[in-house]
């Protein structure tokens, strides 16, 4: 018999899904041992991420009360995060309406949301 969980734990996120995580995770300040271990990441990776959420603008590195750094999401991260809730709700939305009709060809944009679920409902040709 196959562990579903064991799957889904194996399956890729996608790197807006890692961006959301990280973000998240620092919205009261993070170190980033503490990101590391929340989002489920290594340090090559969050590294790597790191390096594109400072030089946007979406993360800040302060230092706190210990002096340790820490990692914080500014408010072009909060407005990036409500902006990209919004538009997982539209798809979820718009996932929930088509996904019954078996004739409908579903953009490309949605076969990279990671869901499972809406992968096994295309007939890709």
């Amino acid at each position: 018999m196959v562990n579903v969980k064991k799957i889904e734990k194996k399956s890729r996120r996608s790197y807006i899904r890692l961006i959301e995580e990280i973000l998240i995770e620092a919205l009261d300040g993070a170190t980033k041992t503490r990101i590391v271990y929340n989002a489920n990441l290594n340090f090559k990776v969050l590294h790597k991420y790191m390096r594109l959420l400072l030089s946007s603008g979406l993360i800040v590195e302060v230092n706190n009360s210990n002096g340790k750094k820490v990692y914080k999401t500014t408010e072009k991260g909060r407005a990036f995060l409500e902006h990209l809730a919004s538009l997982n709700k539209l798809l979820e939305n718009f996932e929930n309406t088509y996904s019954k009709d078996p004739s409908y060809h579903y953009p490309v944009f949605l076969l990279h949301r990671g869901k499972s679920t809406l992968k096994s409902q295309l007939s890709v040709r």
